[in-house]
């Protein structure tokens, strides 16, 4: 294999890599509301959603849009009636709520973002030529024995 490949297989693993620290970071999110999502007046927890226990996307679609709802409306009174007021669903901002769906959508499709990179892993690995396979084990054992 030619220096050329062996460079273009190391950026690959570069990328690959990134998208592993993605999927770190997906994991280790630290949440901003405490995902039961009240619907009606906001407040009722009985009348709610436990955000963990939703699986498809589509359901985040309907409460996103309930809650862009609310807060349009709010926005507009809060206009209309010139007050400063800021608006809060179930005791949290828009914003908190928007940041913790997105998460839970983005850990929804955690797993098959896992499989897509270790599929790219192993086909990089196929690709590597052996002194780069050396070089990478190397590497390794040298990170083993500097702990």
């Amino acid at each position: 294999m030619s220096d050329k490949s062996d460079q273009l297989v190391k950026n690959l693993i570069a990328k690959a890599e990134a998208k592993s620290k993605e999927i770190k970071k997906i994991q280790n999110y630290n949440l901003q509301t405490n995902l039961v999502f009240p619907w009606g007046d906001g407040s009722s927890v009985n009348n709610s959603t436990n955000l963990n226990t939703i699986r498809t996307p589509d359901k985040f679609v309907e409460i996103l849009a309930f809650l862009l709802e609310k807060y349009c409306f709010f926005t507009a009174a809060q206009k209309e009636l010139g007050l400063p007021t800021k608006f809060k669903w179930g005791g949290f901002s828009k914003d908190q709520w928007v940041h913790d769906i997105k998460h839970r959508v983005d850990m929804i499709r955690l797993s098959e973002k896992k499989k897509d990179l270790a599929s790219i892993r192993s086909q990089l690995d196929d690709l590597m030529s052996p002194e780069m396979k050396r070089e990478r084990e190397i590497a390794k054992l040298q990170e083993k024995l500097n702990q």
